[in-house]
């Protein structure tokens, strides 16, 4: 269930943000003509995240990402609460891939995170809509070695449509709740990539003291990034995740409360040649957690998951058929006021060996700080390590280590700024390449910032701008390029 959580979202994928898209959008607690309370620029969720793009986490612990993580994600559910705004309700937050619409968008964590249960939430009832103009200079993702198939175009403008929900609805010991996007990217020249990025959860909660069942279904859809494909491949491709997850946790009287937890997921590939990258998830955990107002609330976690690639054959002449993964871990949240929100999870975590790649054994995990200094500022940063599979590229799993930092300022009462600056390195394991141009090691890289414009009280005016580049282990796969947007939102 979004919004179920005091505590910050806690992306694996923290390296995924919205600049440069429709997504960056005002949250409507930055009312018209007035600043949220103490100042404070209410910024919704983390904004990484995803990080894939990235939707609301839910109540168990999902992470919409552009790969599906194996082993390493803490998240903590529901959207990041800051001063001046409730979570989940920027639009944000619920869409956005770090490249563009081109962003993978498939992929439902496979390490449940350490739940963490609260009273339940206000209703909220959020609608907006949106449109932009965008820009982005390396559409292609090419550089001097890498050319362009006949036809296509380097750089392109797209429009990007999009409608936002967020609704959370208490009803006596039920609450019910629908979370998400739906945008739809037009390009003006290369209109063979114009396709649609849809993220959306709904959650049920039933309070069955001192029990609470959580149960949660998230279906995401979006074109895989060239950045994401082997070299010779310039297709379009449609990623499809559909995930069903629910949790049963316990209270008791001294403050502990133990839970199990698992979900399912099934992940899709529309183009033929990467349907040996399609595969089904389960994941099983369970755990406990301790809560004091002194200290805040520790937990432990152990999971064991099963990646089943349903088209590969048991040779491994086209990778690894199955790819199997333990993990063990505890976990610390903490909140000082509104001051500072901080949140850490640790996991020891094993990947076996497969007949196409070597196993991991090592540490995996998340950190998440934000400050709240002044009534104006928000600094945040976020840290990952994480063991994930993916769609888009032929590999049996991906080693992924991501760090972010974010400053927020709100300038006046209409008007909020934003700066970001992220780095994200993946070590590709059992890595099938058709080309011969075998991708092993990326690091990527993005800094950019925004402004956020608070025209009426329904009505939200974005710029945005982010510079973003990549090096690999092949030089063919190098890239740079600049994004830029402007749009603006209603709120319904």
């Amino acid at each position: 269930m979004p919004n179920l959580h005091a505590l910050p979202s806690v992306a694996v994928r923290v390296g995924t943000f919205f600049l440069g898209s429709a997504a960056l959008l005002v949250s409507p607690d930055l009312a018209y003509g007035q600043a949220a309370p103490g100042g404070a620029v209410p910024v919704g969720s983390v904004p990484a995240g995803q990080a894939s793009s990235s939707a609301p986490s839910n109540s168990i612990g999902q992470v919409p990402s552009g790969s599906q993580v194996l082993s390493g994600g803490a998240v903590f559910s529901g959207g990041q609460t800051t001063p001046g705004g409730y979570a989940g309700d920027t639009p944000g937050s619920v869409i956005s891939p770090t490249s563009g619409p081109g962003s993978s968008t498939a992929g439902i964590s496979q390490t449940l995170a350490v739940p963490v249960i609260t009273a339940t939430p206000p209703r909220q009832i959020g609608l907006r809509a949106s449109a932009a103009v965008s820009y982005d200079s390396n559409v292609a993702r090419i550089n001097d070695l890498r050319p362009l198939l006949p036809g296509a175009t380097k750089a392109d403008f797209y429009f990007p449509l999009g409608a936002f929900v967020n609704v959370v609805v208490p009803t006596g010991r039920n609450v019910f709740s629908l979370t998400g996007a739906v945008t739809y990217n037009v390009y003006a020249r290369d209109t063979y990539l114009t396709s649609e990025d849809i993220n959306l959860t709904a959650g049920y909660r039933r309070d069955l003291h001192p029990c609470t069942v959580d149960v949660d279904g998230t279906y995401r859809r979006g074109r895989t990034d060239f950045s994401n494909t082997d070299v010779l491949d310039f297709n379009k491709n449609l990623e499809t995740t559909a995930t069903v997850a629910g949790t049963l946790s316990c209270a008791t009287a001294s403050g502990f409360r133990p839970y199990v937890s698992v979900n399912y997921s099934v992940a899709r590939n529309s183009q033929f040649i990467r349907r040996l990258n399609d595969h089904d998830t389960v994941v099983y955990g369970t755990g406990v957690t301790y809560t004091a107002p002194s200290i805040g609330t520790l937990g432990i976690i152990g999971s064991i998951s099963q990646n089943l690639y349903t088209s590969r054959p048991l040779s491994g002449i086209f990778g690894a058929h199955e790819v199997h993964v333990k993990s063990i871990g505890g976990s610390f949240q903490r909140n000082t006021a509104r001051i500072l929100q901080a949140a850490l999870q640790l996991n020891y975590t094993i990947v076996d060996r497969t007949v196409t790649s070597k196993g991991f054994h090592g540490l995996s995990g998340t950190a998440s700080i934000q400050f709240v200094p002044g009534g104006r500022f928000v600094f945040s940063g976020q840290a990952s390590r994480s063991v994930q599979t993916s769609l888009g590229y032929n590999a049996d799993y991906i080693v992924e280590t991501d760090y972010s930092l974010t400053a927020t300022a709100a300038i006046s009462p209409r008007l909020r700024a934003s700066l970001i600056v992220s780095r994200q390195h993946q070590a590709y394991q059992g890595v099938i390449a058709p080309s011969g141009h075998a991708l092993t090691s990326d690091a990527d890289r993005q800094f950019g910032g925004d402004a956020v414009y608070a025209l009426s009280p329904r009505i939200s005016l974005t710029v945005s701008a982010t510079y973003h580049d990549r090096s690999a282990n092949d030089r063919i796969y190098n890239y740079s390029g600049m994004r830029l947007s402007a749009g603006a939102s209603v709120r319904i």
